[in-house]
């Protein structure tokens, strides 16, 4: 805490310190910090009003010693980070809260000598994942005795205050579900937490065929990798689309699927769906043949083999964006309440960026 009094007690070492930092350094990442601009509240309300499900920290607590007047205090405080998706923008958003008691003034709204502050990065609206800045709006700042900066510029954000009430209600009720045991630690886990979920949950490709399937593309075949990567490629009209994400990273990258089909005649030549000779292959449309592959996929490489499926134009350079706010487990899996709308959002602005959804 810069060599003044104070040590954070609970919550690990570490917390309250990089909350601090975070709170005033004009770097994050590499990229610049914005400070309390109007552009900065402009794209806060966007994030608070359509972010998706919040995830809370463990409190962190603050035992410190105030020589002006003599007294003890007591800090407390949590972060609650969740992804935004919303009006052709997405990124994620961090709020930090808390509140204290003074041993000569009493109960204090604010987590005194901690910042309260909101953080917020956004994706450009044409589905690139270019992030310029940091925004930053500090709600609170402990002064000029306390903040590494000697003090931070008011801000004038009242707009921010139901939705972050909302936010500091949620947070009291889940960090009491989630140190507890039973029903509803167990509710807790399934929605928010790392525990695996044994029920069906949709995957990001799921949420993105469900778009595609409206607008006309057709499934024809659907992989799972190893490492849970996950692939799907699909067609319409003359074209064909190769749909590619790995959760890790939580990249989607959108190609022209023409170059797939190339792999598929290989596996129907494996399989001896394939007739005729080197001049003039045909496709086996038998009955045990069409069980087994289906008409959709036999009926597209009858077309790849003419020369009938086309280039998809808008997509010469594959699109690719990574979506922000999902499960932070790396399941690819679409487990909590608003996480399938906050998908649906970021991959509708990629689909359009691919030409991919027409007038839809």
């Amino acid at each position: 805490m810069g060599g003044r009094t104070g040590e954070v007690v609970a919550g690990g070492t570490g917390s309250g310190s990089a909350s601090e930092l975070l709170a005033t350094l004009t770097t994050l990442g590499g990229l610049p910090v914005t400070d309390n601009t109007p552009e900065d509240y402009e794209t806060l309300a966007i994030a608070l009003g359509a972010a998706g499900d919040w995830r809370h920290s463990a409190r962190w607590v603050l035992d410190g010693w105030d020589p002006s007047v003599d007294a003890h205090t007591l800090a407390t405080a949590r972060a609650a980070i969740a992804g935004w998706a919303g009006e052709g923008e997405s990124g994620v958003i961090v709020y930090v809260y808390g509140a204290a008691l003074h041993g000569a003034e009493g109960l204090i709204a604010v987590p005194g000598p901690l910042h309260s502050y909101l953080l917020c990065v956004s994706r450009s609206a044409d589905g690139t994942d270019a992030v310029e800045a940091v925004r930053r709006v500090v709600l609170a700042c402990p002064g000029e005795n306390w903040c590494h900066r000697d003090g931070c510029p008011d801000a004038d954000f009242p707009e921010a205050a139901e939705l972050l009430a909302s936010i500091v209600t949620t947070g009291d009720v889940a960090g009491t579900a989630n140190q507890d045991g039973g029903w509803r630690g167990d509710i807790y886990q399934r929605l928010y937490g790392t525990s695996s979920a044994d029920h069906y949950s949709d995957s990001v490709l799921d949420c993105l065929e469900t778009e595609l399937l409206g607008a006309g593309w057709v499934e024809l075949e659907r992989l799972t990798w190893e490492g849970g990567l996950e692939e799907s490629l699909l067609r319409r009209g003359n074209h064909c689309l190769n749909a590619f994400y790995d959760p890790i990273t939580r990249q989607l990258r959108l190609a022209d699927g023409k170059s797939q089909l190339d792999g598929l005649l290989d596996l129907l030549a494996d399989d001896g769906a394939l007739t005729g000779d080197d001049e003039y292959v045909t496709v086996d449309t038998s009955e045990h043949v069409v069980e087994r592959w289906g008409t959709d996929v036999l009926a597209t490489v009858e077309d790849h083999l003419r020369g009938r499926i086309q280039d998809l134009p808008e997509l010469s350079v594959p699109v690719q964006g990574a979506l922000l706010g999902l499960h932070p487990h790396a399941d690819g899996s679409l487990n909590a309440p608003e996480s399938t709308v906050l998908a649906k959002e970021q991959l509708t602005v990629l689909a359009r960026a691919g030409g991919l959804l027409g007038d839809k």
